[in-house]
């Protein structure tokens, strides 16, 4: 992804508005939820339910009612799920 530097002032209640180009471009509308992730060095903003809901991934994620669990996760969680049938 090419790399995009703007500046954006804070207003009286801590708030930032994302340009145009990058709302745009992720595919970000009114109403959508964010999660914020702090980070060492910044931040990290991404739509809420788009990453793995116990590390946080991006990668082969799949569907489970409101969540998203990418197949790493998954196939751990059938793995001790396995285990603890048979002990």
């Amino acid at each position: 992804m090419m790399e995009m530097k703007q500046v954006r002032k804070l207003d009286e209640l801590g708030r930032v508005a994302l340009p145009a180009e990058v709302r745009e471009s992720f595919r970000w509308q009114a109403g959508d939820k964010l999660e914020i992730v702090m980070q060492e060095d910044g931040i990290l903003l991404r739509k809420q339910g788009t990453s793995c809901m116990f590390c946080g991934g991006s990668e082969d994620l799949l569907h489970y009612q409101k969540h998203f669990v990418c197949s790493n996760c998954a196939r751990s969680i059938f793995a001790m799920a396995g285990a603890e049938k048979e002990a």
